[in-house]
């Protein structure tokens, strides 16, 4: 079981069982041990009472007590008995709760006055708790022991044990439940900062907030604060790479312009065709720095973009900057994207995108370019039309492979589609490239909406 939760609410409710359950035994046997101490109070009255009450005849023998107030005592097996003993006299005196009934004492020695207490055999199959007294008491024929007995059903301690616990499971269940709600309380309030942990690394994930803040507990800080130094060293790590490759790619550009301009000068020598293959050597390398400049700006990870793109606003920049190119200015622009709509790509990218897709419309066009976007549940599918000649079908895959242009006559490097494939191979953009029905060209996007 991976879940924390389920791990400490079992755990919880084994301790809550476990606890509530030996509590309910010791106290269960605290009220036993309470309960055998009455009984034995009880039972010391009843000998106190019967040895005050100890008369004799004037043979010598016993006489039944008379001023025993219990009217258990005269109830057949009430559960309540009393019995005297005269060994010298060989005389057993018994009350009628006996019946027929004599209690077997165990024949020990006794000290002056000492109580002895016994569980014994008792009438109709029963077990009894007894007290005895042996007294020397003086008689007419003399003095001689006494043994004085008070017994009771022990059977009354067990019923009482037993309807106590009865009585007491629903108070420990409902114990055992309010613990048990209790610690699932506890435990939601004391998970509650990992979840905070949770919500603000989907903050940062999806660029709505750059770091996790300090309003957490002092137990989880140090994690959010690792967290936080991670998070700054991956953007450095990010910002160095990036600045890495740009310094490469300006790097190379003053030796691609010295060797540009040294074919011109062997061209002017009349060296025309080692200046060409200098100048489709040239060509091609700085084709390969563009692409390369190009790449390194593009947010490697989808969650490593700083913002949400809005393809309303990047679109009218695109298309504003467009309009002002000689072709621009006398093509039919056909706009309606949705606003206020943001998609999960950086705007950098997403401007590097789609620059890229409309300028390519804009190349092969004759009058009209239609960019037109629609919301399907969260997603936004943004199309690009042109009204151009279109593509053979098998040639429509092989445009987004870098370098590779099928028309060689008008200018560009091929790398400019390329990077479109990338940028949505990194977000997770749909894209479709088919031709239109009456002519041209149709590229369809679809974009995961920023929640």
């Amino acid at each position: 079981m991976k879940s924390l939760r389920w791990r400490f609410l079992i755990i919880s409710a084994l301790s809550i069982a476990l606890v509530l359950t030996s509590a309910g035994f010791i106290m269960i046997r605290l009220f036993e041990k309470n309960l055998e101490r009455r009984v034995e109070a009880e039972l010391t009255n009843y000998v106190n009472q019967i040895a005050a009450d100890l008369k004799f005849d004037k043979d010598g023998l016993l006489l039944p007590p008379e001023n025993l107030s219990d009217r258990r005592f005269d109830l057949a097996y009430s559960g309540l008995y009393w019995q005297l003993d005269d060994v010298e006299q060989k005389q057993q005196l018994r009350s009628r709760s006996l019946w027929d009934y004599a209690l077997p004492l165990p024949v020990d020695s006794h000290g002056a006055g000492e109580v002895h207490r016994y569980f014994l055999p008792g009438p109709d199959g029963s077990t009894v708790t007894l007290e005895e007294r042996e007294l020397l008491v003086s008689t007419p024929l003399g003095v001689r022991p006494i043994r004085i007995s008070a017994a009771m059903n022990y059977e009354t301690v067990t019923k009482a044990r037993s309807q106590f616990a009865m009585d007491m499971i629903p108070y420990l269940l409902v114990l055992g439940i309010f613990l048990l709600l209790a610690s699932a309380l506890q435990l939601t309030l004391g998970l509650r900062p990992l979840k905070n942990v949770r919500l603000g690394l989907n903050a940062v994930r999806t660029r709505t907030k750059q770091r996790l803040g300090d309003d957490f507990p002092n137990e989880i800080k140090p994690l959010t604060e690792e967290i936080n130094k991670l998070l700054d060293t991956q953007d450095e790590t990010i910002a160095r790479a990036r600045k890495q490759a740009a310094n490469l790619a300006h790097g190379l550009n003053t030796p691609l312009t010295v060797l540009v301009n040294d074919a011109e000068k062997l061209e002017e020598l009349g060296q025309n065709e080692m200046a060409q293959e200098l100048k489709t050597l040239a060509k091609s390398m700085r084709a390969h720095v563009d692409y390369e400049l190009a790449r390194s700006r593009i947010t490697p990870e989808q969650g490593q973009r700083n913002a949400d793109g809005v393809p309303f606003v990047i679109v009218g920049e695109i298309v504003k900057t467009l309009q002002r190119t000689p072709k621009g200015e006398i093509l039919n622009w056909n706009i309606s994207v949705p606003a206020d709509i943001a998609v999960c790509v950086d705007p950098d990218d997403l401007r590097e995108l789609l620059g890229n897709i409309i300028e390519n419309a804009v190349k092969w066009t004759e009058t009209e370019i239609i960019v037109s976007g629609s919301i399907n549940s969260d997603k936004l599918s943004l199309s690009i039309e042109d009204d151009g000649k279109g593509l053979e079908p098998k040639l429509i895959e092989s445009i987004l492979v870098r370098g590779i242009r099928h028309d060689q006559k008008t200018p560009g490097t091929g790398i400019g589609l390329s990077l479109v494939r990338e940028i949505c191979d990194i977000n997770n953009i749909d894209l479709t490239i088919e031709n239109r029905q009456s002519h041209g060209l149709c590229v369809t996007l679809i974009f995961d909406m920023a929640g």
